[in-house]
């Protein structure tokens, strides 16, 4: 098992940001994924456009249209806050207790993270490992490029309440998802 701050196999851990340097660059990026009042209708337009790529394998758009750092640190902002809202369905609930094990003695859910080579894929993973951490979710990231069934087993392994693969699957090289 790993901990915070110890690398395990192609993963790192990034614990909750307590580093003054990075914290006020996350200050700086997180408000400006917000640049209307939350529930405005000029919000609900902007959030039907990006998500039209939404299924149940992910979100999935093109590069630099819909698929920004701006859009993906608004969805990995909400996958955070229903892992820390949601505790009947996340890392406190009875099933994820027993199922971690001896990974059970932090009250901070971890996550996985992994990314394919696309292009800029690191990049978003970073991002994605930011916005976790600063929302106080332990994140266990990858040293490279991972497979997506290596992140699930990761998922398991490591007691974490869930993955997120940075990735477009089969669609064409000019798309990305999460």
């Amino acid at each position: 098992s790993s901990s915070c701050g110890s690398p395990a196999s192609r993963f790192s851990n990034t614990c909750p940001i307590s580093n003054s340097r990075t914290s006020r660059r996350i200050t700086r990026q997180l408000p400006s994924t917000r640049r209307t009042r939350p529930g405005s209708s000029s919000e609900r337009r902007n959030a039907s456009s990006w998500l039209s790529g939404f299924s149940t394998s992910g979100w999935r758009a093109v590069l630099s249209e819909d698929f920004t750092f701006e859009n993906a640190r608004r969805l990995i902002h909400a996958i955070a806050g229903h892992v820390k809202e949601h505790p009947d369905f996340g890392y406190r609930s009875k099933e994820y207790r027993q199922l971690s094990g001896e990974h059970a003695e932090s009250d901070a859910p971890v996550v996985v993270i992994g990314h394919d080579p696309r292009f800029l894929g690191e990049q978003f993973a970073l991002e994605a490992a930011e916005v976790f951490a600063s929302a106080g979710v332990r994140v266990i990231s990858s040293q490279g490029d991972t497979p997506t069934p290596v992140v699930a087993w990761s998922v398991i392994e490591e007691g974490a309440v869930g993955g997120v693969v940075i990735t477009a699957s089969h669609n064409a090289g000019n798309y990305n998802g999460i």
